[in-house]
């Protein structure tokens, strides 16, 4: 995806992972990362140039968030 086209409230799909080397993010949200989720854009994540964002993913009471490189996601 381009990272023009990402903005709050936006649906997308994880389609890739490529690592989470330099991410300066809780392990808890990391650990929820995986290809095939879907979910909603929350917002970017604070020191990271506007690369990394919040995903909300669906299910779960939309209580699993984690954060994706907008390289890893792709417009639902």
């Amino acid at each position: 995806m381009e990272l023009e086209n990402i903005r709050r409230g936006l649906r997308v799909r994880v389609i890739a992972d490529n690592g989470t080397m330099g991410m300066f993010v809780k392990e808890e949200h990391l650990v929820l990362r995986h290809v095939g989720a879907t979910g909603t854009i929350i917002d970017y994540v604070p020191g990271h140039g506007g690369d990394v964002w919040w995903v909300r993913h669906d299910g779960n009471d939309g209580k699993d968030i984690a954060a994706y490189s907008f390289t890893e996601l792709a417009e639902e």
